[in-house]
């Protein structure tokens, strides 16, 4: 972590005094034990409460239609804040996985990525660390999806369910397609794998997992159905996807799908161009500046619930920074995500690859500063309303320092205008009009997003134009409250 900065008064952040100070058969031998889940619920709480622990899982759509996130079963909002190991199931052994698991928890994330069945990112590929292999029966080496291994399974189910112990959600890619020969596309596309072929397969995960409370489905995985440019619905890939989603989906109505696509698309895109309806919400995934592909998932109609799913991981193959995956998180949410899955290479792979020139244990990377850093973020948006947060997409909150691309500062402010909160990845001046902060004045604040230490810098008259400006060099969060309302000091509990 970096060493912390000294935190300077009020006159050296702002330029302005501040007004006051203040078998081939598929059918399981014995169902996988898991905690039952509830009975769904449809009517929201009349006020819903930031949620701050472990969900109730599973996460649901809300019943308003025009909500922007997801919520458990109790109806509460859930920001998430996740980690990406893809190949936690195929590539370590159950005390690693318990490890790691353990490890993402504590340091506040509620959800994490995991592909079902490895076919590259795994060192016995496609077998798991105890050598089972996930299919019986291959026919000219293609696996026939429709044969699963028992033990391989069992495995899985392991993993899975200790995630829920932990109270993580997993986000799981029964058939990781890939982008580049990593995946399963090729097989999914042999004749050995009929459409018959992949609906059992489907059938077959949905009632598997249909009782393991901690699941989403993610479909596709670094692709689109027909390539990455594609806008055809008539490949056999486009077809076969939709018919094994559709078997989950039969076999398992209580769990959420999404999509995984090519980078600059959104699983919206592919739910609108292949007709698959069974995806349930929307997720991003660009190498861009967040911001385009955020908002343009904001402003889509009708809204879905959406969160940038994946972009840059930090010491991956494009050196990512920590300022990077903060600046994402952080940009990503205040251009109206509901959260954000962080990155980091080599814990994404497990180590089962050289990449970027780093060849230690994936183990010593989990404090690494950017992952380390995600906390903060949790902990500011659930010590304010964020689910009320409206970007400020023509600048009328900041007026002036907002620049653009990878230097864009974020704003938003929630729909009453009890806050105003705005990211900026560079030291600059930021020129707020403040009469978009209700109240008799407004409490500033600056929160500093790589220790999440905050620090007041009074009240100001909610009038006219204030210019704030960073006490040091990198990026800052100026954070701006109903000064009636006392809200607590940013990044702890409301």
């Amino acid at each position: 972590t970096p060493t912390d900065t000294p935190m300077p008064t009020a006159t050296n952040t702002v330029n302005t005094t501040p007004t006051t100070t203040a078998t081939p058969v598929l059918v399981a031998t014995e169902t996988p034990s898991a905690t039952s889940l509830p009975a769904p619920t449809t009517t929201p709480s009349a006020t819903p409460t930031i949620q701050t622990g472990s969900p109730a899982f599973p996460l649901k759509l809300a019943a308003d239609p025009n909500a922007r996130y997801l919520v458990d079963q109790n109806n509460q909002p859930v920001l998430i804040i996740g980690d990406t190991p893809w190949s936690l199931i195929g590539q370590v052994s159950k005390e690693d996985a318990d490890f790691y698991l353990r490890d993402t928890a504590q340091r506040g994330f509620n959800s994490v990525v995991i592909t079902l069945v490895e076919s590259h990112y795994a060192d016995n590929a496609p077998r798991n660390f105890y050598g089972d292999d996930p299919y019986l029966v291959y026919e000219g080496g293609v696996p026939r999806f429709d044969t699963p291994n028992e033990a391989y399974f069992a495995h899985a189910d392991w993993v899975i369910r200790k995630a829920g112990d932990y109270g993580l959600q997993v986000i799981l890619a029964p058939n990781y397609l890939g982008c580049c020969g990593d995946g399963y596309v090729d097989e999914l596309a042999s004749s050995v794998n009929s459409l018959a072929v992949v609906q059992a397969y489907g059938t077959f995960i949905g009632n598997r997992y249909k009782d393991f409370p901690n699941l989403i489905y993610v479909w596709g995985n670094d692709t689109n159905p027909c390539g990455n440019n594609d806008s055809s619905t008539g490949c056999t890939v486009s077809q076969k996807i939709n018919a094994m989603a559709a078997a989950v989906k039969a076999a398992d109505p209580n769990h959420l799908h999404t999509f995984h696509s090519s980078p600059e698309y959104s699983a919206a895109d592919i739910k609108e161009t292949h007709n698959y309806s069974w995806i349930d919400f929307n997720i991003t995934y660009t190498y861009l500046p967040v911001q385009g592909n955020v908002l343009n998932d904001y402003n889509r109609s009708p809204s879905m619930p959406s969160f940038l799913f994946e972009s840059h991981y930090e010491r991956d193959w494009n050196n990512a920074s920590p300022l990077d995956t903060r600046k994402e998180a952080y940009v990503a949410i205040l251009s109206g995500a509901s959260g954000n899955h962080y990155g980091n290479n080599p814990i994404w792979h497990m180590n089962s690859i050289s990449l970027n020139g780093i060849n230690d244990s994936w183990k010593n990377h989990l404090d690494d500063e950017g992952r380390a850093d995600m906390v903060h973020v949790k902990n500011l948006f659930a010590s304010r309303n964020w689910v009320a947060l409206v970007p400020d997409q023509t600048h009328s909150v900041l007026t002036d320092g907002y620049r653009e691309g990878s230097n864009y500062a974020a704003a938003a402010r929630t729909s009453d205008g009890s806050t105003v909160i705005v990211y900026t990845p560079s030291q600059r001046e930021l020129t707020i009009a403040m009469n978009q902060v209700n109240g008799s004045a407004a409490q500033a604040w600056w929160y500093n997003p790589r220790d999440g230490v905050a620090q007041s810098l009074g009240t100001f008259a909610n009038s006219g134009s204030q210019g704030f400006t960073p006490p040091t060099s990198g990026d800052w969060i100026l954070v701006l409250d109903n000064a009636d309302q006392n809200f607590p000091t940013p990044g702890t509990a409301r």
